[in-house]
């Protein structure tokens, strides 16, 4: 006979399926990540090979990014009305079959063509359906769930780096990007095949077990539409302030390992300060998770930039391999923080509705920031013969984030 008492609240229950999204989102970012910090570590094997300019590679990857973040919002889009599943698998095939093919290259207009917008076009599909389903399935620690996920780009930066590294010297970096392609794609389609949009597929609800110090995102956010959203004056601090953290963090993530080697520190050194940033990027993730949950994700975002601008000051003197892992910690940290806070800032100012679409769109500042920073870096150390201007630029603009959220939280409270 079917017992009548069948607890309605599924968190008095033995299990409850949102943490399986966290697992397999946790994943699927890894692979995002890995395949996105593999072009650091090839950077100059490519220049070395072809002897392009810095600027010329570098746009290369920005093309690569900007498309990433234009495409994001019609994925956003898609997976708001038909869910991450189908979304992930068409990007996952698209980008993968990107990287096997960008081996292939042997010109400049092949790898603006195959990475800059086939792998772009993909990747915009990966991490906005896994970002933006998450907060979905939680109300209550829902900073802390997406740190968990995204601490997954931290250990794909973490691991990538020894393997591409060891890829190259093996071999070379036309093999490596068939091997990551391959994978790559594994891991996105086996990811996608446990991702579901919310809790009423499968009749679960959010998970709401409060703690006594949460702040807690509750879904009592108004529910925005797009059109809605863009009449307001925080979508537009906040793509400016998505655009600062975009440009100095992946002007980072393209030039770090450059300009070690060009301080005449090894190749070998700095893939492993770069395997230190994933480290403590998934430390970021993690703990600004938690530290979201408790001060809430516009003060979280900020003390991140804080720690960003001080990273990028210090490593204008820094000229010593000891010294070099000491800011790797600290930038991973930070820029791990931001990365798992951005999400829930979105879902915290316009609510969940259109939470796949507004992410899309104010990810587009990430990703300009994101194509503009690597250019603009590498067209400074093409004139100049360093870094020192390009990373004074990047603090810069760790600076003027840090301006937009404090007018942001402004408008907010």
């Amino acid at each position: 006979m079917q017992p009548s008492n069948i607890p309605l609240n599924p968190h008095r229950s033995k299990f409850f399926y949102g943490f399986i999204i966290v697992i397999a989102s946790f994943f699927i970012l890894l692979a995002y990540s890995a395949s996105r910090s593999a072009f650091s570590i090839f950077f100059n094997p490519i220049l070395e090979e072809y002897k392009w300019s810095a600027a010329l590679l570098s746009g290369v990857f920005s093309l690569s990014i900007i498309m990433d973040g234009c495409s994001g919002i019609l994925w956003g889009r898609i997976c708001d009305k038909l869910g991450p599943r189908r979304v992930l698998i068409i990007c996952g095939i698209l980008a993968g079959a990107g990287y096997i093919l960008a081996g292939f290259a042997h010109s400049i207009w092949q790898m603006y063509i195959i990475y800059g917008l086939m792998v772009g076009i993909g990747m915009g599909g990966i991490f906005n359906p896994v970002a933006t389903t998450i907060p979905r399935w939680f109300v209550a620690r829902r900073n802390t769930a997406q740190g968990v996920a995204v601490a997954g780009l931290g250990v794909g930066t973490f691991i990538i780096s020894p393997i591409a590294y060891w890829l190259v010297s093996r071999f070379n970096w036309h093999y490596a990007y068939v091997v990551i392609g391959i994978v790559f794609i594994a891991i996105i389609l086996i990811g996608a095949m446990f991702m579901k949009l919310d809790p009423s597929q499968i009749s679960e609800k959010p998970y709401n077990k409060t703690g006594k110090n949460d702040k807690v995102l509750k879904n009592t956010t108004r529910d925005f539409s797009l059109a809605e959203a863009v009449k307001t004056p925080q979508i537009w601090i906040t793509i400016c302030m998505f655009f600062c953290f975009g440009y100095s963090m992946i002007s980072l993530s393209v030039h770090l390992v450059p300009h070690i080697i060009n301080i005449d520190i090894s190749p070998a050194i700095a893939a492993n300060v770069l395997a230190m940033v994933g480290a403590f990027n998934i430390v970021g993730r993690l703990s600004f998770g938690a530290i979201g949950d408790r001060i809430g994700s516009l003060q979280a975002y900020a003390l991140g930039l804080a720690i960003g601008f001080i990273s990028l000051f210090s490593l204008l003197f820094i000229h010593s391999a000891w010294m070099l892992f000491v800011f790797a910690a600290f930038w991973g940290l930070c820029s791990g923080g931001i990365g798992s806070v951005q999400t829930t800032v979105i879902a915290e100012l316009f609510g969940l509705k259109s939470l796949g679409l507004i992410f899309g769109v104010c990810g587009l500042g990430v990703m300009t920031g994101g194509s503009i920073g690597p250019v603009v870096s590498g067209y400074l150390f093409d004139i100049q013969g360093n870094y020192t201007v390009a990373f004074i630029a990047c603090a810069v603009f760790t600076i003027l984030g840090i301006g937009f959220n404090y007018w942001l939280r402004r408008y907010h409270h």
